[in-house]
């Protein structure tokens, strides 16, 4: 089986050949070391968007700058109500970009953002999708996006996550308001993203129970995820989430969501849920690992051992793919990779035998 395969297979909870081996497209090293890996089984996970968004009474222009050595990049948002700007500084790794200020500063900042987030349009971008498609083929997996739920989505590109415990508290109706807004603009883009040419949709993710908390997540998080899932579900696909953080504390919530797949899941040493635990309060969940981060750094056989030890935790190996979706140190990623690649070549043969 190609790579492409063995995911189609295993998304749909059937036997393939033995455990797929991905990484996120951007992180793959480029030249002779890319040859090398791949021809170990290591293939790409990528995403690309099936929709855009349209805001036919808003002017949003972005402009980019350099200042004391560094770059920046300014988002201005005009509409009819006001307007509103945010700024980042650009050149991170994989060219990221670090908001260092937020559009939604004060209370008045709010009825702007909504006012945006009203005027949203969704917009179909499948040719592109089918045309990202053809040219991975059997060396990867395309899955689309949805971005943030509607609270995550303030959390992260509104106000920040310090502003977002006070601006709950001091402007509560301005606060809850938006992420109404928010949701109506959300539902609009289901039913468009569910008609799309996908698979596999993500929604969402980067959440930290430290931050919202469960009562957060199961009412103001998870019931967005099951809205897409079930225009999903309608279409013959399914809906994953990136869930890379500590999910002990809310597993029973994630158990009873509508999520087909958990992207990203990090196994400790990192985090707090192990491979077994999850097989075992999520049976029916696939289960796209990120190969914890911190064991990039350990030797050779530590890395092995670790790998041997998620496989003998899945069970029969179903619903199981290895992944790495977080950053690997520069003189670690070579080792790393080719011996967790070459450890699934060697017992990562579908079913598992431990």
């Amino acid at each position: 089986m190609n790579l492409h395969e063995r995911i189609e297979r295993t998304l749909k909870g059937e036997v393939a050949d033995q455990v797929p081996f991905t990484i996120y497209a951007y992180m793959m090293p480029k030249g002779e070391a890319e040859r090398r890996l791949r021809a170990k089984g290591i293939g790409f996970f990528w995403r690309a968007d099936v929709m855009r968004w349209e805001y036919p009474n808003c002017d949003i222009k972005t402009v980019t700058f350099r200042k004391n050595g560094e770059d920046f990049s300014r988002t201005i948002y005009s509409t009819p109500v006001g307007e509103i700007s945010e700024l980042s500084r650009l050149g991170g790794e994989y060219d990221s970009q670090w908001k260092i200020e937020w559009p939604v500063k004060s209370r008045e900042d709010y009825a702007v953002m909504a006012f945006v987030a009203r005027d949203a349009r969704p917009a179909p971008l499948c040719d592109e999708f089918r045309r990202i498609v053809k040219n991975v083929g059997g060396d990867g997996y395309v899955v689309s996006h949805f971005g943030y739920s509607p609270l995550m989505q303030i959390i992260v590109n509104c106000v920040g996550f310090e502003a977002f415990a006070y601006h709950m508290a001091d402007y509560p109706d301005e606060f809850w308001g938006l992420y109404e807004a928010l949701n109506e603009k959300a539902r609009r883009g289901y039913p468009v993203a569910a008609a799309g040419p996908q698979h596999l949709m993500l929604y969402g993710g980067n959440v930290h129970p430290s931050v919202l908390g469960r009562a957060r997540f199961a009412k103001y998080v998870v019931p967005c995820y099951n809205e897409l899932a079930d225009h999903l579900h309608e279409n013959g696909k399914i809906i994953g989430c990136h869930l890379d953080a500590n999910n002990a504390e809310w597993a029973d919530i994630v158990a009873a969501s509508k999520l087909d797949v958990i992207e990203a899941f990090t196994p400790p040493p990192d985090c707090n849920l192990s491979v077994a635990d999850a097989r075992r309060l999520w049976p029916d969940k696939v289960l796209s690992l990120n190969f914890p981060s911190s064991l990039h750094l350990e030797s050779p056989a530590r890395i092995r051992e670790a790998t041997l030890e998620i496989l003998r935790q899945s069970g029969d190996g179903r619903r199981l793919i290895m992944g790495i979706t977080e950053d690997i140190p520069e003189d670690s990623w070579e080792k790393s990779l080719e011996t967790i690649a070459d450890t699934l070549n060697e017992f990562g043969k579908l079913p598992l035998a431990f």
